[in-house]
């Protein structure tokens, strides 16, 4: 039968708090040479307990012990050494003291750390477990201790301000050996994982992994069990653990990042009101690069560098609570940048079979490819372009395509492609069909598209400086006065419904036949 949930919680709070006296004796199992003052001296905070261990061991031979001999030792006699803690990563600004934090130093008890803006500092300890200080907090170091003989560590951390990260190693024997003293709370562990986060009056604790006991210092501990988490108040009663929001849905991303700003979009958490993300170099998180708090379901991450990180993303519930972790691997690959395209230009309409590209030229580019797709559909890609401009040898159908162009440096090393740029490759315009020439007048037309608009020129040379008419028409067909006799040239140019102005037409050259002398004879006796 399971035992009540208040029974469950003292029974907790027991193991707890119990320390390492509630422990049976330490057992030390003699080799050839032991004697019992040589152990003492190994083992016990006071050498000169020997004779108490020959006492209670019935040893009759204190300076020949026989191999094998099992000499019990009681846990309290046992002498505890300092554990110094390893610093095994330096993000940003973080101090000890007023002095910068290394990398590979240690840490002794009664140092206190602190971590700027964009700080993370990891701390590795004696006993496999790990720590990792968040952004904007002070940590003071009080106990890092390990019992000779049995191997059981004892961590007392004190976390005046801001967050902290713990994995903790799970101990083979003892009781409780790591606890997170916040001004509101206390937190005791014997293995898991679990964050904690401390303002002036109020503390959090969010559990990962296995079971934590949270309370006040003097107080009952509260069992907060994996997936709960318990904000508690300094100046009110311990209340109940709550559940944490799940993880946001977030897929692992395909191909590399290829932008210099990281920004993923994910659903909405329900009772979320803002999301919590990380960039890490490790798997672990024991080597956070940046972090930032979103109060939308976007994040957003400016000059990443190049690289393989990992993402963890939380949602964060309305009393601060934060909830599960999405993580995911996710590499970076944004340099060296793609140029800038100039021509086509987005949108573009082109009139032909031939289209010529430009693009402005990449600070760290040697050389550029051009990738061409047609209808979402490959065409070709360029092989290495030394110069900022391509255009295809072949001939292009008409349709709606895309480019795109990326940059590559002298040792071969190619970046992400640009942004596609879409547009419209149209038939050329279609020249005017020769004028009919019928009485007094010359009549033009064309071919055209649905809501076209046209200008029209009719010209003497055919360079168009010497205009014999000049017009613009909502139809594709124009009837003029007929003109004296000779040789003109005529030419019509397009605007698309959309805005978009089209290229003249080829230059079309016609002749006006001039009337015969005879004829005019006969008009005479009109005119007379």
């Amino acid at each position: 039968m399971k035992p009540a949930p208040l029974l469950r919680a003292s029974l907790l709070a027991a193991v707890l708090a119990a320390g390492l006296a509630q422990a049976a004796d330490y057992t030390y199992v003699a080799v050839a040479g032991d004697t019992l003052e040589g152990i003492a001296k190994a083992y016990l905070k006071r050498p000169g307990d020997w004779a108490g261990l020959q006492k209670r061991n019935g040893v009759a031979e204190p300076r020949h012990l026989p191999v094998g001999a099992a000499i019990r030792i009681p846990r309290p006699w046992l002498r505890v050494d300092v554990a110094p803690a390893r610093v095994g990563m330096v993000q940003g600004e973080a101090s000890r003291g007023g002095q910068a934090l290394l990398v590979g130093g240690t840490v002794q008890p009664g140092e206190e750390i602190t971590t700027g803006k964009d700080g993370f500092v990891t701390l590795e300890l004696a006993d496999g477990s790990r720590l990792v200080l968040q952004p904007k907090s002070r940590l003071r170091v009080d106990a890092l201790q390990r019992t000779r003989g049995v191997g059981v560590y004892r961590t007392q951390l004190n976390l005046l301000s801001g967050r902290v990260d713990n994995e903790v190693a799970k101990q083979a024997e003892g009781a409780a050996s790591y606890q997170v003293r916040t001004p509101a709370a206390l937190i005791a562990v014997r293995g898991t994982g679990f964050r904690v986060a401390a303002e002036e009056t109020l503390s959090r604790a969010e559990v990962n992994e296995g079971v934590v006991g949270v309370g006040k210092v003097r107080g009952r501990l509260v069992p907060v069990r994996a997936g709960e988490g318990l904000v508690l108040v300094a100046a009110e009663s311990v209340g109940a653990a709550v559940p944490l929001l799940p993880p946001p849905e977030l897929a692992t991303p395909t191909t590399p990042w290829g932008k210099t700003v990281l920004r993923l979009s994910f659903p909405a958490v329900e009772g979320a009101v803002a999301y919590r993300a990380q960039l890490s170099r490790d798997e672990r998180f024991s080597q956070v690069v940046v972090e930032g708090v979103f109060k939308t379901n976007e994040l957003k991450f400016a000059s990443v560098d190049d690289g393989q990180y990992w993402l963890r993303l939380r949602a964060v519930a309305a009393d601060g609570l934060e909830g599960f972790d999405r993580r995911l691997p996710l590499t970076v690959k944004a340099r060296p940048e793609p140029p800038f395209p100039s021509q086509p230009a987005p949108g573009g309409k082109l009139r032909g079979e031939s289209v010529e590209f430009r693009w402005s030229g990449a600070q760290e580019a040697a050389g550029y490819i051009l990738r061409l797709t047609r209808d979402g559909q490959p065409v070709l890609e360029s092989g290495l372009q030394k110069d900022t401009a391509f255009q295809p040898a072949v001939k292009l159908p008409l349709g709606n395509y895309a480019w795109q162009v990326a940059s590559v440096r002298a040792n071969g090393d190619q970046g992400p492609f640009g942004d596609p740029v879409h547009f419209d490759l149209k038939p050329q315009p279609s020249n005017p069909q020769p004028p009919k020439t019928e009485g007094g007048a010359v009549e033009f037309a064309w071919v055209a598209e649905p809501g076209q608009r046209f200008e029209f020129e009719v010209a003497r040379d055919a360079a168009f400086t010497d205009l014999l008419d000049k017009q613009k028409l909502a139809e594709p067909q124009i009837s003029l006065p007929r003109p004296s006799g000779g040789t003109y040239f005529m030419r019509v140019r397009a605007t698309d419904s959309d805005g978009f102005v089209g290229p003249w037409t080829a230059t079309q050259r016609f002749e006006v036949p001039s009337r015969p002398w005879w004829l005019l004879l006969l008009l005479l006796p009109a005119l007379m």
